[in-house]
């Protein structure tokens, strides 16, 4: 399930809060998101109400060529490992679904990711960041390495806007109200 974005204040994305609470014996999922929600409505004064807006979002397909990368046996564990070589490149290895790379993806293209994939298997990711460039920016450096990892592993990736629910925090109280 893909979660909705939100278009909250700036101050609701650096703040945070801890919340004690008891869940009674047998809550559902379902129960706990309501009870989560009734208690931001007590507390912060929280409204808000859903729209439909267009993001822009890289939308990874698989290319002409096909998935280059092999599969892996079912039941392969997911791995994430960064390493720092002589020469100060920086080898990644990550094994996983393809939607698992997404986290990893946000963090270098600034898009987020739609998977038009269709893959399901497990598969491994080496790719090796070069050292530092003079001229070039850690980003710009980020984003062609990303590059080079999509199209090593026979996907393609374009940047198009599409249709996504959206939380609009209509009011939000800053500080909560005493229990």
């Amino acid at each position: 399930m893909e979660l909705p974005q939100v278009d909250a204040p700036d101050f609701a994305r650096s703040e945070s809060f801890e919340i004690q609470a008891t869940l009674p014996e047998g809550a559902t999922r379902e129960q706990v998101a309501e009870m989560l929600q009734t208690m931001l409505a007590d507390r912060f004064k929280l409204a808000y109400h859903r729209e439909t807006h267009e993001y822009r979002v890289g939308v990874l397909t698989v290319g002409k060529s096909g998935m280059k990368l092999p599969r892996l046996p079912e039941g392969t564990r997911g791995q994430f490992a960064s390493n720092r070589l002589s020469d100060g490149a920086t080898r990644t290895t990550q094994t996983g679904n393809v939607a698992s790379l997404f986290p990893v993806m946000n963090s270098f293209g600034g898009l987020q990711m739609v998977d038009e994939t269709g893959l399901d298997g497990i598969y491994t990711w080496i790719q090796e960041l070069p050292p530092p460039t003079p001229g070039v920016s850690y980003q710009e450096a980020l984003q062609d390495f990303f590059k080079a990892m999509i199209e090593a592993a026979g996907l393609k990736l374009e940047t198009r806007k599409v249709p996504k629910e959206t939380i609009v925090v209509d009011h939000l109280e800053r500080k909560p109200t005493e229990n």
